[in-house]
C-alpha cells in the first residue's frame, strides 16, 4: 500500500464527503448546520479550496455515522488510477 501524496489526500477527501453527502440526498446547508459550520466554508472544502481538518472529518463522520477508517476504504484502487 503506498501512501498518497498531499495533494491526492486532498482530493480524495473532498471528493469523499461530497460523496457521501450526495449520498445521503443532504444539501450542503444541512450538513454544514449539522457539523456546526458554515455553509460557505463547508462548499469551500467540497471545492477544495479550503483544506478539511481533521475534526471536521471527524464531525463528518459522527454524523453520518460512519467509521472514520471507513470513509477511506476502497481509497487505495482510487489511487492506482490516479498515477
Amino acid at each position: 500500500m503506498r501512501v498518497p501524496t498531499q495533494k491526492e489526500a486532498e482530493t480524495l477527501t473532498r471528493v469523499l464527503i461530497r460523496s457521501m453527502r450526495e449520498t445521503k440526498s443532504q444539501t450542503q446547508e444541512e450538513v454544514s448546520k449539522a457539523i456546526g459550520m458554515g455553509r460557505v466554508s463547508y462548499s469551500q472544502m467540497e471545492t477544495g479550496s479550503r483544506k478539511v481538518m481533521a475534526l471536521e472529518l471527524a464531525a463528518l463522520c459522527e454524523f453520518w455515522k460512519v467509521p472514520y477508517e471507513a470513509m477511506f476504504v476502497g481509497c487505495e484502487e482510487k489511487l492506482g488510477g490516479a498515477s
